[in-house]
């Protein structure tokens, strides 16, 4: 069986005339995967370790970092949809294993919350070491190749230091008895763990991030036209839209958030195609944006004839500290959008690359 990540096939714009508009927001919500650069290097480089560790039956480990809404679930979504379930006659293998770090995470939970997203019914029975041994015949019974932990960064803010050793010295036994990949995905604080246990920092996991977009340099304007133009492909509609033209608005109305950026485009389809267009006009998304921010954005819409061309993150605006805010672990620094005042990396890089 090939180890490889299969091209996604989109339905032709044409075959959207006609469509009902609860077909085409399933599709973007469950079948629109836009492959921007940061998603497609993250991709490759989980193809890239996955096969290494296949191959020489050794566990690695790769970090994938995204501040707030930067996709981090949208990407667990596509990396199902490339390696679903498929079903034989002497059982189901699993390629990709995603579960989420349990409330209280710990060396049982962890495993047990693995073993509840397998389907194992006796998921939550036997202590730490059970539910590890449990975990471990489960992976290798269903050709598991990448095992993913979501929203890593709650292990530092669930438990103390000594917890998060704990949690940590898990992760690293597992990566090393598993002898696969496995793949940790959060905003920054996830770092910690590895940070705060020597044994898995020696493991040295691989660190890839995936950035909001910044339209407020060339540079930066250009990735975001790249994406647009994309997503432009993709939308569920029988005509194109030039969202490119739409560029500078769409950050300002979104911070660059590709959560945002979503959100503002789906209910701007909703809009376009209860008019019975199939196109989406710059009236629709001053309506999408209304719609998502009601009297949040009063006054501050970017798409209206007076609405302010800037990113809306002064005093009581919707991105007001809105990366403080949402990524406190890292105070005021900004891992993907720069802020309208601070923006000593242009391109938009985490300040640590």
């Amino acid at each position: 069986m090939a180890k490889t990540l299969p091209k996604l096939r989109s339905p032709p714009k044409l075959s959207w005339r006609g469509k009902s508009i609860d077909v085409r927001q399933y599709y973007m919500e469950h079948d629109m995967f836009v492959l921007h650069p940061d998603l497609v290097r993250c991709l490759q480089e989980i193809k890239r370790r996955m096969v290494r560790a296949i191959r020489s039956g050794k566990g690695l480990a790769l970090f994938i970092l995204s501040a707030s809404g930067g996709g981090k679930s949208h990407f667990l979504k596509l990396l199902k949809k490339l390696w679903p379930d498929e079903e034989h006659k002497t059982g189901t293998y699993v390629h990709l294993v995603s579960f989420s770090v349990p409330p209280v995470p710990s060396a049982a939970s962890m495993p047990k919350a693995l073993l509840e997203s397998m389907g194992d019914p006796g998921w939550n029975r036997g202590d730490a070491f059970e539910a590890m041994k449990r975990a471990l015949g489960f992976v290798a019974d269903t050709d598991t190749w990448v095992v993913a932990i979501d929203n890593v960064h709650d292990i530092p803010e669930r438990r103390g230091r000594k917890g998060m050793l704990q949690v940590g010295n898990w992760i690293r036994d597992f990566i090393e008895k598993s002898k696969r990949l496995v793949v940790l995905l959060g905003t920054p604080a996830a770092e910690e763990i590895v940070l705060a246990n020597p044994q898995l920092r020696r493991r040295n996991p691989g660190k890839a991030w995936m950035r909001y977009f910044d339209g407020s340099t060339e540079k930066g304007l250009a990735r975001l036209m790249r994406f647009l133009f994309e997503t432009d492909k993709l939308l569920p509609l029988a005509e194109w839209s030039d969202l490119k033209q739409f560029a500078h608005k769409i950050y300002f109305a979104s911070y660059g958030i590709p959560d945002y950026i979503f959100q503002i485009l789906a209910e701007a389809v909703d809009i376009a195609v209860a008019a019975g267009r199939e196109r989406i006009e710059e009236a629709d998304l001053e309506q999408a944006f209304e719609r998502i921010f009601l009297d949040a954005g009063n006054g501050l819409n970017p798409f209206s004839a007076h609405g302010p061309q800037r990113v809306l993150d002064r005093e009581g605006e919707p991105f007001n500290e809105w990366y403080g805010a949402s990524n406190p672990e890292l105070g005021n620094r900004r891992t993907g959008a720069p802020s309208a005042s601070t923006r000593k990396k242009p391109d938009g890089r985490p300040p640590d690359d």
